[in-house]
Order: C-alpha cells, then structure tokens, then sequence
C-alpha cells in the first residue's frame, strides 16, 4: 500500500469515528440529522489472467438542510494484475452549501485527491460558487441544477515533471431521480477550463444507478468519465472507471 493510500485509508476510519461519536447518533431514528454510508466493491479473477481491484468509501452528511448541508467523503482504489499496479487512487472531499433547499445556494469545497497511474501524486482544489437549482418535483423526486465555481488546482507528479497551479472555471451540471421503490439514478458533469486558456480544461461526468436490497444496503453501479485536455507526460488524455459497490446506510 503507498503512503498516499494509507493517508485516505486513515481518513476513513477517521471520519467513520467522528460519525459514531456524533451526538446525533444517539438521537432516535426520526430525528436523525446526519448519515453515515460505507461503500465497498471487488473485482478479481485468477488462472490465465489475475488481477483484483479493491474499493472502499465513506460519506458523512447532514440530513437538516434548512440551515446548511455539510459533507465529507473518502474514497480509495487499489488493484494489481499479476505483480502490476493497474489501480491506486483516492480523495478526500468536504463541501459545505448554504441554504441548499433554495434555488439559488452558495458553496464552498476543497478536495485533494491521488492517482498513480495518471502520474497525479497530489492534488489539491478548492474553491466557491453559486449553484442555481432549476428543476424540483417533490412527487417524482427529481431535482436538476447546475453551478458555477472559481477554483484554484494544484497538481504535483510521480517523476520529474513540474508542479502546476493554477486558476479554473468549474461548471456544473447535475440531475437526479429517485424512483418509488428505492432505487436512483444521477448523472454529475463537470467542465473546468483554465480561466486563462480555455484549451486546457478538464472534463469529469459521473453517471450511477443505485437498487435497494435492503432497507439500508443498495447496490451502485457506477461510470465515471475523466478527460485531461494537457495530461502529464506520458499519460493519455480519456480515463473510463467502471465499479459496482454495496453502500450500507449506517
């Protein structure tokens, strides 16, 4: 396991022991104000070919919006095919929206995140924005949106290749449906450009269908997209991610 692994690890179990002492995780299941969901998912094979991937998750989310809607998730990824890494990567993301039941909310998020095989041994954005919900039908439980952020990224490279900081545009867009018998279907775009050149931009749409198994178990399969139009060198520019994960509702 690499150093940068270990650090999202230990970030799980310690936003996982935050959730457990939190004082609203005596209160009853009515008044429930915040949500604790753990992910995981495997793929592997062995014989002519092995390989295995291993994904592991964690969200903490206030429930009460009325005020402001607070979150914080870890993600990390880790697989090998015979001796070679061919998967490690995770983040650790917290976002804070002001009055998000409104139509027009602020935002405020900072993320940083690793990926070896895209060359990326840190990086770190943040930034603000505004997010403008234009669609919200209580009876099909649909809410469509989308925001605009400025950002600033950094990204830091496995070999000898200088760091990068700079300023972005975040544009995105959002939709969500929640289906009568548990299941859910979302679909996140995000376009970044490079505020000064918008030849370098980055691309990231993430689309998930989510079944219920049990009241608190689901099963998600989700894609996600990444495009980096000025990758690392030697990195190619598309990335397709592929994963089905149990998610329990704690």
């Amino acid at each position: 396991m690499t150093r940068a692994t270990a650090q999202v690890a230990g970030a799980l179990a310690a936003i996982a022991c935050l959730s457990a002492h939190h004082p609203a995780a005596a209160q009853q299941a009515n008044q429930k104000s915040w949500r604790t969901q753990l992910e995981f998912g495997m793929t592997g094979a062995s014989g002519n070919s092995s390989f295995s991937i291993l994904r592991g998750g964690i969200s903490v989310k206030r429930l009460q919006t009325n005020t402001f809607e607070l979150e914080a998730a870890a993600l990390v990824r880790h697989g090998r095919n015979d001796s070679k890494t061919i998967a490690d990567d995770g983040s650790l993301t917290l976002k804070f929206d002001y009055k998000p039941d409104q139509t027009f909310a602020p935002f405020v998020y900072g993320l940083t995140s690793y990926d070896r095989i895209r060359k990326l041994k840190q990086k770190v954005n943040g930034g603000a924005g505004a997010n403008y919900t234009f669609l919200r039908t209580e009876e099909s439980k649909t809410k469509a949106s989308v925001s605009l952020a400025a950002l600033w990224d950094f990204e830091r490279y496995t070999d000898a290749q200088p760091s990068k900081g700079l300023v972005r545009w975040s544009g995105r867009f959002k939709f969500e449906h929640s289906f009568g018998d548990g299941a859910a279907f979302d679909h996140t775009f995000f376009y970044q450009p490079q505020v000064d050149l918008m030849g370098d931009y980055l691309i990231d749409a993430t689309t998930a269908v989510t079944s219920k198994l049990l009241s608190n178990v689901s099963l998600v399969v989700n894609h996600e997209y990444l495009h980096d139009s000025v990758p690392p060198e030697g990195v190619k520019p598309d990335d397709q991610k592929f994963s089905v994960v149990l998610r329990v509702s704690l």
